[in-house]
Parts: C-alpha cells; structure tokens; sequence
C-alpha cells in the first residue's frame, strides 16, 4: 500500500506536476473568486442559467448542464480549470 507522500506525488505527477497543479489550481479560485465578487452583475444576464467561467470570464453559458458541457468539449476547455455553475436569484434549498 502507498503512503500519502507517494500517492500525493502520484497525483502530482498526473496532473502535470507541482508547478501545473499550482497553476491549474489558481487559476480555478480566480474564477471561482469572479463568479463570488460579480454574482449580482452575472444574476442578470444568466438568472436561471448554467455558466462556464474560465480565466475569471462567461465562456460558455446554457439553460441545460448538458449544453454546456457540450461547449466545454467542442471549444477545448480544460474541464479541470472551468468553473460550471448554475446561477439563480430564487431561493434554494440544497441537500448534501
């Protein structure tokens, strides 16, 4: 069985290693950052939308997961740095 430092490395190294993880990590928080500070801003041109945020802009945006999910591939979007979020102004429960 792997210890935790040789998985951790293993991960890494899948991801393209410290550097393009640190990377890839960043640049996900900044988008997930812009969808948080513009949210008011974004409510009203996407309420009731899903949208695809990447490099802290709207890429991609969709009434359906699948059609943006759609976008996401046919453009080439590395799907571990998009953000995909449906936006809404309505009150909603959520359920973990």
């Amino acid at each position: 069985m792997a210890t935790g430092g040789r998985l951790l490395d293993k991960a890494l190294n899948a991801a393209g290693g410290r550097e393009a993880f640190d990377r890839k990590f960043r640049q996900y928080e900044e988008s997930v950052s812009f969808i948080d500070r513009n949210r008011e801003e974004l409510l009203k041109k996407y309420d009731d939308k899903w949208v695809v945020v990447y490099n802290a802009k709207v890429v991609a945006d969709g009434e359906k997961y699948e059609d943006v999910a759609r976008k996401i591939h046919r453009e080439g979007l590395p799907i571990e740095e998009v953000v995909i979020k449906f936006l809404t102004s309505r009150k909603m429960l959520t359920l973990f």
